[in-house]
């Protein structure tokens, strides 16, 4: 349950051979850290979320859930010329109740937004409670004109939403 703050930032992404981006990831609204503990897909499948299959990443999440709490994250360093592709998991094993969690991303054009069923009774294979593969996929994304594409994490069913990893490709 620690807090992320908004303007907590990780700077200079590498791509997954380690060489610099030059891009930022910032935080814009504050988020919830408890992933590991509490839920995380442990044993992702190569099958169903490819090279997302990272377990240090899926077995971890940021979380929302208080309307004053937003969830939010910037990229910026991008550019506005490019098109780009993001790739989010989120995923939270409870029987508790159904969850879902909407996406929102915006930068130079229109912004759009799409939804996935993070967790809830028998949602993933063998009476797993949480997604296991499922991805919420924007292609054809362009920057605002400083570089920038913010993406909102809102709660679209039940008490919480999740990121446990993105994945971000200049088309």
């Amino acid at each position: 349950g620690a807090q992320a703050l908004a303007g907590e930032a990780l700077r200079g992404l590498v791509t997954p051979t380690g060489a610099v981006t030059g891009f930022d990831l910032v935080l814009s609204g504050g988020f919830r850290a408890n992933g590991l503990r509490n839920g995380g897909l442990t044993s992702p499948s190569g099958d169903k979320l490819g090279t997302l299959a990272v377990w240090q990443a899926t077995a971890d999440f940021f979380y929302t859930g208080d309307p004053d709490d937003p969830g939010g994250l910037m990229l910026s360093g991008l550019s506005p010329d490019a098109r780009h592709t993001l790739r989010l998991f989120a995923s939270r094993a409870t029987d508790e109740e159904t969850r879902v969690t909407r996406f929102t991303v915006e930068g130079g054009e229109e912004a759009v937004s799409a939804e996935v069923t993070t967790t809830g009774p028998d949602i993933g294979e063998g009476g797993y409670d949480g997604n296991e593969g499922s991805l919420v996929v924007f292609t054809g994304l362009v920057p605002d004109a400083y570089g920038r594409l913010h993406l909102d994490v809102d709660r679209a069913a039940g008490a919480f939403a999740y990121l446990n990893l993105l994945e971000l490709e200049v088309e």
